[in-house]
């Protein structure tokens, strides 16, 4: 399947999902700050993640937490070279090991996040709690002003002044969903490349307790052990097979749909949550297989 012409549809889907097809437009960094990067940093790092989704696909045994765990990813020896790994020398991408990264959690998905001069611990954390989650995360009220005010406080770092950002109530309901996601991938900078101090030049704290998830909280230190808890967890199991299912049926899910969704559920637990036997799964519902029963319209 992944050597036909037509695969590239579901390498589409990682790109919408993941967030790596707005890059184009996102990815904007001073170059002040952020001086000799690579004038395709840009497409390479939209590569690197097609190349590994195209891996994970190919294993029928790769699944859900090789996308979120993996200790590796792929490069050529361009993006290796921004990223200071060693292994490519030429321009195809091979799998190279990346210890502290973790799949796709901390490719081109996190940065498309990011802003021109740092990154975003809010804007991270919201992509984990919408995309991978699924849940919902409130619009702030029209009257709060969501400009980061560091005015008086140049001394704290971005954490710090989202910790005291989520002592303002009107503030923490949201913030508490997003930030303590976010702060684990302070470790990576705004271009993807590890480090151990901030743009302030302040020691990085990974460190985090995560909460209001149905069976993914508790405390944690890096990437690696957030996908690790996110792999296990059934929120984001469920939440991928319904991604899934809005990409390749094209549509929403509506109550006539439940029982292909759970047949879907069912199947993907049963294939070990494997990421190809999913794509076969959906070929088998009955939201695939019939179309539904129409009423007669009313005179």
């Amino acid at each position: 399947m992944l050597r036909s012409s037509k695969a590239a549809r579901l390498l589409e889907y990682f790109d919408e999902w993941l967030g790596t097809d707005t890059l184009p437009t996102s990815f904007t960094r001073d170059a002040t700050l952020y001086p000799d990067l690579d004038p395709n940093l840009v497409p390479l790092l939209q590569q690197e993640t097609r190349a590994f989704v195209t891996s994970v696909l190919a294993r029928p045994e790769g699944n859900l937490k090789d996308l979120f765990t993996a200790p590796y990813t792929f490069a050529n020896a361009d993006l290796a070279k921004h990223y200071g790994l060693s292994g490519p020398t030429g321009s195809e991408f091979v799998q190279v090991d990346a210890p502290g990264r973790a799949g796709v959690l901390t490719q081109g998905m996190m940065l498309s996040r990011d802003k021109a001069t740092r990154t975003s611990i809010v804007r991270r954390g919201l992509k984990i709690r919408l995309d991978v989650l699924c849940q919902l995360v409130p619009a702030p009220p029209p009257d709060v002003n969501l400009t980061l005010d560091s005015s008086g406080t140049t001394n704290l770092t971005q954490r710090e002044r989202l910790e005291q950002h989520r002592t303002v109530p009107s503030c923490a309901t949201c913030h508490e969903m997003m930030d303590p996601l976010g702060v684990v991938f302070e470790g990576f900078d705004a271009v993807g490349r590890v480090r151990a101090t901030d743009e302030q030049g302040a020691a990085v704290d990974a460190t985090s307790t995560i909460s209001r998830t149905k069976d993914a909280n508790g405390f944690v230190s890096n990437p690696a052990q957030l996908g690790e808890m996110l792999a296990q967890s059934e929120e984001v199991r469920a939440c991928y097979v319904t991604k899934s299912f809005r990409f390749f049926y094209g549509r929403d899910l509506d109550s006539a749909d439940a029982c292909s969704l759970a047949q879907l559920t069912q199947s993907f637990k049963g294939k070990a949550y494997s990421l190809s036997e999913l794509l076969i799964g959906l070929t088998q519902t009955d939201a695939f297989l019939y179309l539904p029963v129409r009423s007669p319209e009313a005179p």
